[in-house]
């Protein structure tokens, strides 16, 4: 799978430019408002042509000032989220297109976008961040699959890194497991809860069980993809 960021190629620019005519008033279907802290909100304005749905966002301040605006061309599971991170920085992680992610620094007035090479790859649609360990847990799927979860180092924000499916690091993952979401943190611990796949008789059943990933597990998993 080619996970090369083509964020800032020709081709994609001039591409994003030819989906953009989505957004005009003959478009338009409605509007809302996201608040994101008692500090920041997001006005949401949606728009919608040939079964395309895609969403024009303006974070402002407390003081109705425009920080940063952008456009998500396909905003299916579409999210935003704020994170104090643990290096004193305050970002907005969201999504310019159905795949890959976008992060803003507010703090530094910075923003950097990742968008794959690779079609079809997982679907982020939350996020939760982890400021004593740096790991950001992204919530989502591949398209048509069960909900999953990867897990990144977020140490650098934004600097591109590579994502670990949790699915596909537990064993007979995809066949064993339906949906895996994010349950908490239990101290080191990554508390996961699952759906799994079992026999009963020739039926196959589903149960909801939790599973844990110790600190050295999910370590081990990201230094892995760090080395290859």
């Amino acid at each position: 799978m080619d996970m090369t960021n083509i964020a800032c190629t020709e081709k994609y620019q001039t591409q994003r430019k030819e989906q953009e005519a989505i957004f005009t008033a003959a478009h338009f279907q409605d509007s809302e408002v996201i608040q994101l802290s008692p500090e920041y909100r997001i006005e949401k304005n949606t728009y919608a042509q040939n079964n395309t749905s895609a969403t024009e966002n303006t974070l402002l301040n407390s003081k109705n000032e425009i920080i940063y605006r952008y456009r998500n061309l396909d905003d299916s599971g579409d999210f935003c989220k704020l994170i104090t991170h643990s290096n004193g920085n305050l970002y907005l992680v969201f999504r310019i297109d159905l795949y890959g992610y976008s992060v803003f620094n507010i703090t530094e007035n910075k923003a950097f976008h990742y968008i794959p090479e690779e079609n079809e790859t997982f679907i982020w649609t939350d996020i939760l961040y982890n400021p004593l360990n740096n790991i950001l847990v992204v919530s989502g799927c591949f398209w048509a699959c069960p909900f999953s979860i990867h897990i990144l180092n977020f140490s650098q924000p934004m600097i591109e890194t590579a994502w670990v499916d949790i699915h596909k690091e537990l064993e007979n993952g995809y066949d064993k497991y339906d949906d895996i979401d994010f349950a908490r943190w239990e101290n080191d611990n990554l508390i996961l809860k699952a759906s799994e796949i079992y026999q009963c008789g020739e039926t196959s059943k589903n149960r909801n069980i939790e599973i844990s990933i110790s600190k050295r597990q999910y370590r081990m998993w990201l230094d892995g993809i760090t080395d290859q």
